[in-house]
């Protein structure tokens, strides 16, 4: 057919099939669009909202509540307030309205539109837009664009491969979902143990570890909510002097320290990372790593994890272990319980350093 337009996909070419076959409009959209453009005062609250792809004031208000917590009118006025504003709330706006299935399907056949009706419509919405959601698009597109900036940094300038898809299977899961409903303001993390006598070393090492969370909190527009992205912590704890020798101690350490209730509120009481040499050797290879390790584990011992991974990927993962069903472990292979993990990392066979998790997407 004339209007399908071939795509490759993971290197496969022309996997993927798309029809672009122009869609004109009907008569009565397209003289809908003609008055709108002529004489933007006599179109209707409901003629508008057909325009622009907005929902019913009343369907418009609920999902916007569930997707930023504040009715779209409460929205634009804390914009137009210039009050600070997160991705979620910048994102409504900037799309001119909140994300639904009706608008969702609609747009998909208009930007099928030959080329005049499309600048007919743009013009339509455009004489349509009330200028105060106008003044409010202005307001938020730094932040909007400040996220776009860093998720194409990590994208374009950090991340290799196949990375990107295991960031984006990790917020396939329902980890925020559950860690927002906990009640700690958004709190999550782990405790590492770091070995701070090894001095530039850790530095250097603890640099590498900061960029990699930096861009795995980033790496999808919106993908970490606000919460979350600001209470992430890794809990830094100091180790030992003398490195490998006394990796089992660790162990009781944190038992220590989780009976005790020291291990701050949200971050995981059933695993801890921890730095040694042989982390600290890694810094210069192709996938520099740290230690997971369970307090309780007798039968598995340390698990690598590349640096790269820790957020989002491991705390989706470990997170999934507090939920139930399907939710437990779908989009993944493998459970996320610690023997599962290891299951994983021992089908990742690198030339230089085996058994580092994760693997490949296909296979976690």
């Amino acid at each position: 057919m004339a209007g399908i337009q071939k795509y490759p996909l993971f290197g496969i070419p022309n996997a993927v099939a798309v029809d672009l076959t122009p869609i004109p409009l009907d008569e009565n959209t397209r003289e809908l669009y003609k008055r709108a453009e002529e004489d933007p005062s006599a179109i209707t609250d409901a003629e508008m909202r057909i325009i622009t792809l907005r929902p019913p004031s009343e369907l418009e208000d609920k999902l916007c509540r569930e997707q930023c917590g504040l009715s779209f009118e409460e929205l634009l006025q804390k914009a137009l307030r210039h009050e600070k504003l997160t991705f979620d709330e910048a994102k409504i706006l900037m799309q001119r309205g909140v994300e639904w299935k009706h608008g969702s399907d609609q747009g998909d056949i208009l930007l099928r539109l030959p080329a005049d009706e499309r600048e007919l419509r743009h013009a339509a919405t455009e004489a349509v837009t009330p200028q105060s959601l106008k003044d409010a698009m202005l307001i938020a597109k730094p932040v909007y664009s400040e996220a776009s900036a860093a998720a194409s940094a990590a994208v374009q300038e950090y991340y290799q491969g196949f990375e990107v898809l295991h960031i984006r299977r990790a917020h396939m899961t329902l980890w925020q979902k559950h860690i927002l409903e906990q009640g700690n303001g958004g709190a999550c993390g782990l405790v590492l143990f770091y070995p701070a006598a090894k001095g530039s070393r850790w530095e250097r090492f603890k640099a590498k570890l900061d960029l990699a969370v930096y861009h795995g909190l980033r790496a999808e527009m919106g993908g970490v909510k606000e919460l979350i992205m600001n209470n992430f912590q890794l809990c830094l704890i100091e180790a030992w002097q003398n490195t490998n020798s006394q990796d089992e101690s660790l162990q009781e350490r944190f038992r220590r320290l989780r009976d005790a209730e020291e291990v701050p509120a949200g971050l995981r009481n059933d695993a801890f990372l921890y730095v040694n040499d042989e982390a600290l050797h890694s810094i210069d290879a192709r996938r520099p790593f740290l230690w997971l390790w369970e307090p309780e584990d007798t039968e598995f011992g340390p698990l690598r994890v590349e640096l790269n991974h820790i957020m989002p990927l491991l705390v989706a993962r470990l997170t999934q272990r507090d939920l139930e069903g399907e939710a437990r472990i779908k989009p993944f292979r493998f459970g996320p319980e610690f023997g599962a993990l290891h299951k994983a990392a021992s089908c990742a066979k690198d030339a230089n350093m085996p058994g580092i998790w994760p693997p490949m997407p296909r296979i976690t």
